[in-house]
């Protein structure tokens, strides 16, 4: 920008150096560069392309002269009516006749092979373990006798001769069109290699050819014979061109090969799905116009330095107002946006000195418009007061928590906000002066914001105001007294049957009861309050487990109707015992879901535990369940005391208790629900509850049917 300056108020050199130097930079970056990098692509890429189809037909036309000897004898209907003997004299001529053929066999349509003929001594030397072999689960005989086409295959090693070969089949049909035989070839990949051989490239340039699955059959570079395992181990399926040949794509592109870029060229050969890749590094094709690059580049830094000994001749006439220019981008970098900047004269730094004058006022107004924006997106709500604790900034958050609009409190004082009953809750937080305090709000409702304060320092410690960033805490205070009330509700339920226990088992020890009616109700006794104290750490146990991650799930087929059923025989006592109704409403059929049995059982116990629990004597209780939109429907209902409809939103949640009624008040550890819900989710479904206070609850969740019946259930609606 400096050099551009002087060039507009100094001597013509100045401009006439500056000029040359853009001009021989734009004809290097805008034509020279990319005429010879297009014209030395261009050329190399035509002949790369012509190089890869020029093997590809090769190897195509080898494919097709070996398809049509197939399936030319496959159409001779006397091949279908010869013996074996007949079979293997035809397959012997056609062998020696036809250069395609190294070996044919024909298959029946059972897959056993019935003739055999080579010009290979090693197949003739096996062909007595191959006439009889079983074929049938090799890729080629399947894909003849299902397609009715002929296969053309990938690379594999062949079990007898341990040769890496390549199968080319067709069928054999009868008069009527049906498949009665199949007529093969294994060609080597040998034949790949001399094609590839016989090309005359350069020390950079390389071929290689891979069959469908990305295994290399033909390599320029590499000869597969000498390879320390099998050539099936060199498998190019990982390469980007290698991908496009397999998925039937031919094109051009560069891709990294052995740790170099290289430029290119593949061609999918024929039906067989193999491909040709021909290639050569990007850095070779580039290498011939290196030369005139670096002829440029000389060109170019010669002007460079002469424009550098301009510039600097050039700059004492421009020292000064740029030196003040770069003291005001110093202090305005320093957040200095207050800085003086004069403007003088009427010359070209003058424009740009107003120009950047301008500029800076811009990023000020911006500054403050991303800080407006950063304040207003805070989900904290903001207060800022100036050095007189006034009002100066308030951000929507602190609005929407208070109920007030900036307008209202901007300028106002401490003081001020205290005379409105309205702003009065404003007041009392910009009042605070702990870095870190709470204020309790109970209008429109109870509520717990903490405060953190801060003070805002200028340049010398100069006092600028006060900042206060507002968190609504309530949830936070509530979770705090929910934990504490579970501490002493947990305590209360270890300390009561402990102490039942111990007082039962020091009456037995004591000898002061010597009834045996009387010993077994104690004992009884301590047995429920043993199980209620195993129960309670269970649940705490199974939180745990839950909240840790570790809790395991044994899913298995499951059928619903048998766990309501066991859980309705297991409570029937309890329901009795307070003279209270309880069926189960279920349907003869009930699909199986997937799911942990005993959790299951564990959700159902507590649901109609619970239910039995909160339902006053003579009262009713039912279970129900039935098959719904892909899963099953269960629900507990009862025509107990009800659930506030307030305290619904918060039941499933951890040591979440209904209080406010004499039945439910101070009942249980609030952990059982929570561990249903926990359970109910972890199987993919959902519960919920609707109550009406003083009419009854209706607890409902849903679980997937399992897969197996899902399975068959759509198979039927197919079928």
């Amino acid at each position: 920008m400096k050099l551009v300056l002087a060039m507009n108020i100094t001597a013509k050199i100045g401009i006439l150096v500056a000029s040359a130097l853009a001009i021989s930079l734009l004809i290097q970056v805008f034509y020279v560069f990319p005429q010879i990098r297009s014209r030395e692509f261009g050329l190399q890429l035509v002949q790369n392309e012509a190089a890869a189809d020029s093997i590809a037909s090769e190897i195509r036309g080898f494919q097709d002269d070996v398809r049509y000897e197939l399936e030319m004898l496959a159409r001779n209907p006397e091949i279908r009516t010869m013996d074996v003997k007949q079979q293997e004299t035809i397959l012997s001529l056609i062998v020696q006749s036809s250069p395609a053929l190294e070996t044919i066999s024909i298959a029946d349509i059972r897959g056993v092979i019935t003739s055999l003929e080579s010009r290979d001594s090693t197949v003739i030397s096996l062909k007595q373990k191959a006439v009889g072999m079983d074929i049938s689960g090799q890729d080629y005989f399947k894909s003849c006798m299902i397609t009715g086409e002929t296969y053309y295959g990938g690379i594999f090693q062949e079990s007898l001769s341990g040769l890496v070969v390549s199968a080319i089949a067709t069928p054999i049909r009868a008069d009527d069109g049906t498949i009665v035989g199949v007529i093969f070839t294994y060609v080597p990949i040998e034949i790949v290699t001399e094609v590839i051989e016989n090309r005359h490239l350069d020390e950079f340039e390389s071929v290689y050819v891979v069959d469908k699955s990305g295994f290399v059959i033909g390599h320029s570079g590499k000869d597969l014979t000498e390879l320390s395992g099998s050539p099936l181990d060199l498998n190019y399926s990982n390469y980007v061109v290698v991908q496009d040949l397999t998925n039937g794509r031919s094109g051009v592109q560069e891709y990294d090969y052995d740790g170099e870029n290289y430029l290119a060229c593949y061609v999918v050969v024929g039906a067989s799905g193999w491909g040709v890749v021909f290639q050569e590094p990007i850095r070779i094709v580039l290498a011939k116009s290196n030369i005139v690059v670096n002829f440029l580049l000389g060109i170019n830094a010669a002007v460079f330095v002469i424009a550098v000994l301009v510039t600097l001749l050039l700059a004492r006439r421009i020292t000064n107002p740029l030196g003040k220019l770069a003291d005001y981008a110093g202090r305005v970098g320093r957040g200095d946006y207050t800085a003086e900047l004069e403007v003088e004269g009427r010359d070209e730094i003058a424009d740009v000195t107003s120009a950047i004058k301008s500029m800076v006022q811009q990023m000020a107004a911006m500054q403050e418009e991303e800080v407006s924006a950063i304040i207003n997106s805070m989900k904290d709500g903001l207060i800022v007061l100036d050095e007189n604790r006034r009002v100066i900034r308030l951000n929507p958050s602190m609005e929407q928590m208070l109920g007030v609009r900036v307008s209202e409190v901007l300028n106002k004082s401490i003081s001020e906000l205290e005379a409105d009953p309205c702003l009065l809750p404003l007041a009392r937080l910009a009042r605070t002066q702990l870095p870190d305090g709470e204020v309790v709000l109970d209008e429109p409702y109870e509520r717990v914001l903490k405060v953190h304060s801060s003070s805002l320092k200028g340049s010398g410690d100069k006092d600028l105001g006060e900042v206060k960033v507002v968190l609504d805490v309530t949830r936070e205070r509530e979770l705090d007294q929910m934990k504490s009330d579970f501490i002493a509700n947990i305590s209360h339920e270890l300390r009561t049957p402990l102490h039942s226990i111990r007082g039962f088992v020091k009456l037995i020890l004591d000898g002061k009861v010597t009834e045996t009616e009387t010993q077994r109700e104690f004992l009884v006794i301590i047995d429920e309050q043993s199980q209620h104290l195993s129960n309670l750490v269970n649940s705490i146990l199974d939180i745990a487990a839950m909240e840790s991650g570790d809790m395991v799930f044994e899913r298995r087929p499951v059928s619903m109707k048998e766990i309501i059923g066991k859980v309705a025989v297991k409570l029937q006592k309890l329901a009795e015992g307070k003279e209270i109704t309880f069926k189960a409403d279920l349907p003869v059929a009930l699909p199986d879901i997937e799911g942990d049995s005993e959790k299951l059982e564990q959700v159902v116990t507590n649901l109609v535990d619970n239910a039995i629990k909160f339902s006053l004597g003579g009262g009713k209780v039912s279970v129900a369940a039935r098959a719904e939109n892909g899963g099953i429907l269960v629900q507990v209902i009862d025509k107990g005391i009800g659930i506030p409809a307030d305290a619904i939103p918060r039941l499933f949640q951890k040591f979440s208790r209904v209080v406010g009624s004499m039945t439910r008040a101070g009942s249980g550890t609030g952990l059982g629900l929570y561990i249903v819900k926990q359970i109910v989710e972890a199987h993919g479904g959902q519960i919920w509850v609707e109550s009406e206070l003083g009419k009854g609850s209706t607890f409902s969740f849903t679980l997937p049917l399992s897969p197996d019946y899902r399975g068959r259930q759509e198979g039927g609606q197919h079928g």
